[in-house]
């Protein structure tokens, strides 16, 4: 899913674990309850998406995504 345009997409509880989400557009994505652990998201475009209760994503995954204010985080998990 390298490069895939999932802008707006609604990802509710995907099992995306270990994903290449490399360059991804997931902009306004709904990834409530998704399943990130070990996903690929170097350079993702998260602007907009909904993080909240993803399982398995980590403060590295984060850190390397475009992200913006209207962008929802996990609990414990900030931008940068």
């Amino acid at each position: 899913m390298r490069n895939a345009n999932l802008h707006g997409a609604n990802l509710h509880g995907a099992a995306l674990e270990g994903s290449d989400l490399r360059n991804a557009d997931l902009e306004q994505a709904n990834l409530r309850r998704a399943m990130l652990r070990a996903a690929s998201l170097q350079s993702a475009h998260l602007s907009g998406a909904d993080l909240r209760d993803t399982l398995g994503v980590t403060q590295a995954q984060i850190s390397s995504v475009t992200l913006d204010e209207r962008t929802q985080f996990p609990p414990g998990r900030t931008p940068n």
